[in-house]
């Protein structure tokens, strides 16, 4: 599928002819209702000064590019208030830092399970995750490994209907750091 021919650069960059444009994005862009979003975000980059969106064409109209450029006033590199600098990607989680929030997930995961046996996606639930994540992942292991979690159907780790379970030790130990 591609563009029809009279969507163009410049009707874009205009808002023009708005239902045939909106119609066709809506086709490419789910989240884009029709005749919705690109008039009010021209708008309000024209209202803070943002320099004009450019957009980019292939011959065939099939697809198009939007870049945004950066407020000539915005201070780079960006920084979240309060913040000196921006986290860098790829700068690693220093070992404290990782201790912590693995101790943090392992003594809330001992606490959901303190009532009753629960799955993994229960106890990614009671967590407040909408499915396992990573460090839930890294915790379930570690928590039977030590002792402090067991299997409900020991001879079946990967059984569907497989829980786990506080072990005494588990018990003892929520007990220790509930009590700190």
């Amino acid at each position: 599928m591609s563009f029809p021919d009279d969507v163009g650069n410049p009707l874009l960059r205009k808002g023009g002819s708005q239902t045939l444009r909106q119609t066709c994005l809506c086709l490419f862009c789910p989240t884009e209702g029709r005749a919705t979003g690109i008039p009010k975000n021209l708008q309000a980059m024209r209202r803070n000064g943002s320099p004009p969106p450019e957009f980019e064409f292939d011959d065939g109209h099939t697809f198009f590019m939007c870049r945004l450029p950066v407020h000539p006033e915005a201070k780079w590199p960006l920084v979240a208030p309060g913040t000196e600098s921006p986290p860098e990607s790829g700068t690693p989680v220093p070992p404290q830092v990782e201790a912590q929030v693995e101790a943090q997930v392992e003594l809330r995961i001992l606490a959901a399970c303190a009532g009753a046996p629960l799955s993994s996606a229960e106890i990614a639930s009671a967590l407040g995750h909408a499915k396992l994540s990573g460090n839930l992942r890294k915790a379930l292991p570690r928590l039977r490994q030590s002792g402090m979690l067991e299997y409900t159907i020991p001879d079946k780790p990967n059984s569907r209907l497989q829980k786990y379970r506080l072990t005494t030790k588990g018990q003892a130990s929520l007990a220790t750091k509930e009590g700190t």
